[in-house]
């Protein structure tokens, strides 16, 4: 065992307040995992290091559009690639579960904090409508745009990952031999009309603005494909 894996796993928590609440489980299920997953993005640290990497590692502009960001006052949001907070979670708690044969949900949470602490993870600053778009999987990120040390956690971590996380990772590299200098088509530049027929409408506030904007997108990218299909056609 190196140093780097010693410190993840006989690290010095004693001073840390455990939780009344933990539990022994033998079985890595989907539910177990989310639920886990859930009281870390709810943590106090978690929290804390958010602010940490927007605030103090500058990460708070979006990765698409540089004048997307929060000195200008817009939200940007983290998002974990290519390895999400369910992957990392997975590992840690499977690694628990060999080395334990059980795992207990507060030391799995720790865990992960950590791991972000030391920055073994990798984010993509974005903003509510890039987030949103990739998540309909209608926007690449490309390998570049991303910020961390993913490969840290991989030397500890490999043999406990899921088969998904896996393919997630063979395609980043797969990705890196595409040309990114390209603005997506998706998230080019679009004026957007909104005609409001509702009486009780008070604020603009009221409007989803973020599901327009990516509905919008999307079928503007579908009409794009259509057209150079027929193109090519009648060509």
């Amino acid at each position: 065992m190196n140093t780097l894996e010693k410190s993840i796993t006989i690290k010095d928590i004693d001073d840390i307040p455990k939780s009344n609440y933990s539990f022994e489980y033998t079985e890595l299920s989907t539910n177990r995992i989310k639920k886990i997953e859930k009281m870390i993005r709810k943590s106090f640290e978690y929290r804390i290091w958010i602010l940490f990497l927007k605030n103090t590692l500058n990460l708070n502009r979006c990765a698409f559009y540089e004048g997307y960001s929060m000195s200008n006052s817009f939200t940007i949001e983290l998002h974990h690639y290519p390895i999400n907070l369910y992957d990392i979670t997975y590992a840690v708690a499977n690694k628990h579960l060999q080395e334990k044969e059980y795992f207990i949900t507060s030391e799995v949470a720790e865990e992960v904090c950590m791991l972000h602490y030391l920055f073994y993870i990798s984010v993509v600053p974005l903003s509510p409508s890039a987030h949103k778009l990739y998540h309909e999987g209608e926007l690449e990120i490309h390998p570049d745009l991303v910020k961390g040390s993913w490969g840290e956690f991989l030397n500890i971590y490999n043999k406990y990952i899921s088969s998904d996380c896996k393919e997630k990772i063979n395609k980043m590299e797969n990705d890196k031999e595409k040309d990114y200098k390209d603005f997506p088509k998706i998230l080019h530049k679009n004026e957007i009309y909104i005609h409001i027929t509702d009486d009780n409408f008070k604020s603009i506030s009221d409007i989803n603005l973020n599901k327009i904007l990516v509905d919008k997108s999307i079928k503007k990218l579908k009409q794009t494909s259509r057209e150079e299909a027929i193109k090519c056609l009648t060509n």
